[in-house]
């Protein structure tokens, strides 16, 4: 194989690629594929509020734990149940996330 041969065989090699990756990413937008996120700030209060249910301080070892539990219990929350319905009703995500942070403690334990 030639220089000029090799030169054109990676060039067609990242060309197709970059086509197939783009067309593989709008199919994922076209038909909503990913498992959407909810926005930072929301995840950030959903879990300082799953741990600042204790009153009192808790050991780091029990905190970390709880943290675990917390970050468990929202992704499969969001799995579940998208950010649209979150903001059309919030109840019924709590029911849901209260149900996956049983799940998951119960697994880990």
């Amino acid at each position: 194989m030639t220089k000029t041969q090799k030169i054109l065989s990676i060039l067609s090699t990242l060309t197709i690629g970059a086509v197939g990756g783009h067309h593989i990413d709008d199919i994922i937008e076209k038909y909503n594929l990913e498992v959407g996120r909810y926005p930072i700030q929301i995840e950030y209060l959903i879990t300082d509020s799953c741990l600042s249910i204790d009153e009192k301080p808790i050991p780091y070892v029990q905190y970390e734990r709880k943290l675990e539990d917390c970050t468990c219990a929202l992704e499969e929350s969001e799995f579940q149940y998208d950010y649209t319905n979150y903001k059309l009703d919030e109840n019924e995500f709590l029911k849901i996330f209260k149900k996956s942070f049983k799940e998951c403690r119960t697994v880990r334990r």
